[in-house]
Parts: structure tokens; C-alpha cells; sequence
């Protein structure tokens, strides 16, 4: 059992990056929903060394699924 694990079984939501198509290796976790979308924003200003795409989106731990998702071209 990995760490992740451990955290997802803790938190409602989490906060994942992409780039070019590949998650990458943090992933953030809130259990409020307003803090997550507050770091999601804060994600979607920073640089990224991807060469063609990046992602950012926020996932309910629960189901998997994605409740806000942008990706945008470098």
C-alpha cells in the first residue's frame, strides 16, 4: 500500500497535475471543497515544463470523479 492510498481513504477531494498527458507525481488532498478549488486556481497560474499540454483537475476521491478540469496548450 502506497502512501497515496492511505490519504485518499482519508479526504473527499483531490487536487491532481498533468503534464503531456502524464499524471504527475503530487497530488494534493482537502476534505473542503472551497480549499481545494483555491489551490486548483493557484495551480492554474504557475509555469509547467510541459512540452505540449497541461492539466489540472480536481477529483472526488470517492467515485473518480473529475468535478473541474482545465487543460490548456504550452
Amino acid at each position: 500500500m502506497y502512501l497515496d492510498d492511505i490519504s485518499e481513504k482519508h479526504y473527499e477531494f483531490k487536487v491532481i497535475t498533468y503534464t503531456d498527458h502524464k499524471r504527475d507525481r503530487l497530488a494534493r488532498y482537502f476534505n473542503d471543497y472551497k480549499e481545494a478549488l483555491e489551490h486548483w486556481k493557484f495551480i492554474m497560474s504557475l509555469p509547467t515544463n510541459a512540452n505540449y499540454t497541461a492539466s489540472a483537475a480536481i477529483i472526488r476521491v470517492s467515485t473518480g470523479e473529475p468535478l473541474v478540469r482545465q487543460t490548456w496548450r504550452v
